[in-house]
């Protein structure tokens, strides 16, 4: 907060990430904000305080707020967006961060794994959920077992 010493207004990411929510409302009022670009720079930096306040403000984010919000594997504030209704896109390029927990999620939500995610896994030699998929029945080939003893093969072969 070395601006506020020198009697320069903050930054509106010096705000949020000293969570000064007063001062970040003040600054909405006076300014106005994109959304997405508060709920952006609360995300990337974990201010998730700030989420939940910008959501009980009725702030509105972009789907791609809430696929930044999966990719960041935080459940509980995918929670938080799916009681208001908003979910997380299908095409968000969400399964390939790997995190099997947002993609069970997912899942329950009713949010289809898409022929491009199944694809980044297989790009991405994500071995683990690749059985997931198969485990789950969302791959349904006979040569899925085949390709995941084959990725398997190629990374035990780079060391």
């Amino acid at each position: 907060m070395i601006a506020l010493l020198f009697n320069v207004a903050p930054t509106t990411k010096e705000v949020i990430l000293y969570e000064k929510i007063p001062i970040l409302e003040w600054m909405i009022s006076i300014y106005g904000f994109h959304v997405d670009n508060l709920y952006n720079t609360a995300i990337e930096n974990n201010k998730w305080n700030v989420v939940k306040w910008l959501l009980s403000q009725n702030k509105i984010p972009s789907t791609d707020v809430i696929n930044a919000i999966a990719r960041k594997g935080n459940i509980d504030m995918l929670y938080l967006f799916a009681e208001k209704g908003m979910l997380p896109t299908e095409n968000g390029g969400i399964v390939r961060y790997g995190n099997i927990e947002v993609v069970k999620w997912l899942l329950v939500h009713n949010v289809n794994i898409t022929e491009e995610d199944i694809s980044d896994t297989i790009t991405n030699k994500d071995i683990n959920m690749l059985k997931f998929f198969l485990e789950h029945n969302i791959i349904n080939s006979d040569f899925a077992p085949g390709t995941i003893f084959s990725l398997e093969i190629s990374i035990v072969n780079k060391f």
